[in-house]
């Protein structure tokens, strides 16, 4: 059995102009992240993604507890010595926006978060893509296996 589940567009606009109200105004943000962008380019002379594997590890260094949690995640959902890196590239992002030089633990579960969000994301629209294709095949045998008269 499926279930579908209908959600009212009325209700989800009322609710981003909630959020909307109490949340940061986008300029700020912006002032933020231009300033976490210049910060980087001053300190290595390149953005976070452009970084090389040995200037990521300088340059984005984790300490033995961060370091732990990424071990742990990768364990607990598979991930690989390339996400590893991500998380660490994205940990020295939100460290940067954060203004921090050191990477703190809350950047890297914050990081953790956005990977295995991408990772669920792309299960599902593989799911679904599978889905069109079981109904596609569904259709066709309806097709051709009609009962005659």
């Amino acid at each position: 059995m499926y279930r579908f589940a209908y959600r009212s567009p009325c209700a989800a606009k009322k609710a981003l102009r909630a959020e909307q109200a109490d949340g940061e105004a986008s300029a700020i943000v912006r002032t933020r992240v231009e300033h976490a962008r210049q910060s980087r380019l001053q300190r290595a002379g390149k953005l976070n993604s452009a970084l090389s594997g040995k200037e990521l590890n300088k340059t984005a260094a984790l300490d033995d507890e961060c370091r732990n949690l990424v071990e742990q995640a990768v364990d607990r959902f598979g991930l690989s010595a390339r996400a590893y890196h991500r998380i660490q590239r994205v940990a020295r992002t939100i460290a940067d926006v954060a203004g921090r030089e050191k990477i703190e633990t809350a950047h890297v579960a914050e990081a953790i978060q956005y990977r295995t969000l991408d990772r669920r994301m792309v299960c599902t629209a593989r799911f679904l893509t599978g889905m069109r294709v079981v109904v596609q095949a569904l259709q066709l045998f309806i097709q051709v296996f009609q009962p005659c008269g």
